[in-house]
């Protein structure tokens, strides 16, 4: 996808009436907030991530509910593929890019996906193991 997007003349492709294919390289965090400029900040980006992965590996590793753990996979799923764009770029690729009657939202990837769905879940599983904890007293 990197290379098909790279050699389109203005790095984006429809795909759909309401998706394109868009080349954006984004050197920060969620929105590209905290933009890095340079190696160590990203190296910086790559440490914090790889921490808070560190953090939600030993979550899962404790957790014994069935889709909080699959939450907690998803989420460590999605934040290893954007270290992994950032160690081998220096930059996460985004390039999905929904949009619909002239308004244009976020270009993100895939990981990106895994990471909102797993903490989706990861609300939804709390929120109904703490209903069923306290049905249960």
């Amino acid at each position: 996808m990197l290379s098909i997007l790279q050699n389109t003349p203005n790095g984006v492709i429809p795909v759909l009436p309401f998706l394109d294919a868009a080349l954006v390289w984004n050197k920060g965090v969620s929105y590209g907030f905290f933009q890095a400029g340079s190696t160590m900040a990203a190296l910086a980006l790559i440490a914090m991530s790889l921490v808070i992965t560190g953090i939600m590996a030993y979550f899962l590793w404790h957790e014994s509910a069935r889709w909080a753990r699959f939450a907690y996979s998803l989420i460590i799923s999605g934040a290893l593929g954007n270290v992994i764009d950032r160690a081998l770029h220096g930059a996460v690729i985004d390039f999905i890019s929904p949009h619909a009657f002239g308004y244009h939202w976020y270009v993100f990837n895939v990981a990106d996906i895994w990471i909102s769905c797993g903490a989706a879940l990861l609300i939804f599983s709390a929120f109904f193991s703490a209903k069923n904890t306290s049905s249960e007293r």
